[in-house]
Parts: structure tokens; sequence; C-alpha cells
């Protein structure tokens, strides 16, 4: 289904125990082994979760609208701010959807709305803070969408009592931070890199180089055990590989 429109809103949540449930492996040392360095990792990438009404800190504020009728871009972006009116401990932020489908018909997944197949999104902070009332809480969310999948973005500041000059929160955290990248990996995208075809590589460009109009799937499949013997134990095995390449670039 495809809805006329979405509404997101956001609320700074108090969401102790889901935080201790991503954290606390990583804080705790029962056996004399710091695992603190992929602690980032963890406070970097969101989570599905529901959340009750009374765990909101904050009055939901809207994030962003998607008018799906006139929307010309994946990629949503903007700022929400709250002036904190009683005292609790934030953990994240806590994301969900108002959706009307048509005229009409509207469903939510809103903490306390009746429980749907949707979750509401957790944006777990770098550590929690105690807010008091006075506090004020802006927080800057982004989606970008990145060849297959959203980079989330989440930079939050919390001014005690308003006051520019005292800052008692700082985060920047992404789900770029939370995906761990080996420098090998890494070195693979580097401008400079000159690549060669691992063998899954020129198993794909042999089936492709073989799709010509004119030779069926299953001569195809015989000369590709024959080539890479060790990775078709048979040529109905070779045929799955070759059919899903049929698929996707095939006519």
């Amino acid at each position: 289904m495809i809805p006329q429109s979405d509404t997101l809103w956001a609320a700074v949540v108090d969401a102790k125990d889901l935080y201790g449930e991503l954290t606390s492996v990583w804080d705790a040392n029962p056996f004399g082994l710091d695992l603190k360095p992929a602690r980032p990792h963890v406070v970097n990438t969101w989570r599905k979760a529901r959340m009750k009404p009374e765990q909101l800190l904050v009055e939901p504020s809207p994030w962003v609208t998607l008018n799906y009728e006139t929307l010309t871009s994946a990629d949503c972006s903007g700022e929400v701010s709250w002036n904190v009116e009683r005292s609790g401990t934030a953990y994240g932020l806590c994301v969900w959807f108002d959706t009307q489908l048509c005229e009409g018909v509207c469903f939510s997944n809103a903490p306390g709305s009746p429980e749907l197949i949707y979750g509401s999104a957790f944006f777990p902070w770098s550590e929690p803070v105690d807010l008091l009332p006075g506090d004020i809480v802006t927080v800057f969310l982004q989606a970008k969408f990145v060849v297959e999948d959203y980079i989330w973005g989440w930079n939050t500041r919390v001014l005690t009592g308003g006051d520019p000059t005292r800052i008692k929160a700082d985060f920047r955290q992404s789900t770029f931070y939370g995906t761990p990248l080996s420098p090998a990996r890494l070195r693979k995208q580097a401008h400079d890199h000159v690549p060669s075809l691992n063998d899954d590589g020129r198993i794909d460009r042999f089936i492709l180089e073989q799709m010509d109009g004119i030779v069926p799937l299953d001569r195809i499949a015989h000369q590709l055990v024959d080539l890479f013997p060790s990775r078709f134990s048979n040529w109905k095995d070779a045929l799955t590989r070759i059919g899903d390449l049929s698929q996707k670039y095939g006519q």
C-alpha cells in the first residue's frame, strides 16, 4: 500500500530498559575483557521499539510530512525542539508516523495506539541525559537514501535552562558510524584502487557474456560447471545462479 501521506512525529523518551539491553553488555566487564570499543556501534544504530505514552518526556512534535503525490526526493530532514517541562532521564528519541491511506482512512503507530505490525523507531543517545524543567532539547534528524538503504543521522544538543552557553549534552550520531567498516573494505572504494574480479565476479561475468539471445540457460549451466567445478557440483546448481541473473538482467 502506498499512502497519500505520512506525518512523522518525534519525542524524547525515557527508555531505560531498552537502552540497557543495547549497552549493558558493552559497559559491563565481568570477565576482565573491555568491550567498550564496540559501544559506539550500538548507540549509532536505531532499533524498532514500542513505547508507552508515559515514557514520553516531552510533548510530541511533528518532524516531517511526506506527501507522496508531490514527493520528488527519497531524502528528508528537519529539526525539532522541545522546552522540557518535567524532570526525567532521557535515553534517546522515538519516531513514529500517522499515515493517511486515502481520504478518511488513517492509522498510526504512535505510543498508546493499538499495536500494529509497525513498531516505532528508537534512536539512542550516546549517553543518558538527566533533564530538568527549562532545559531545551534540539534534534536535527535526517534520512539520506544511499544505494539501497537509508543512512540516518541525529544530532542532539541539550541546553541547561535554555542557556546557549551551558551545553548539557552535544551528540553527533549516524548509522554510518554504526556500520563496522574494515580498512580492506574501505580501500576497495578509494579513487586510486585498481580492482580485479574475484570468483563470484568471474562467474557472473561469464554468465552475462553468454546471454546473447542464442544460447539457452541449460547450456550455459553445463559450461559453468566445466569452468568452475569447485563452485558447482552439477548443472542444476549452476542453473539457479544463472536463473537469478536472467530474471534481473534478461529480457
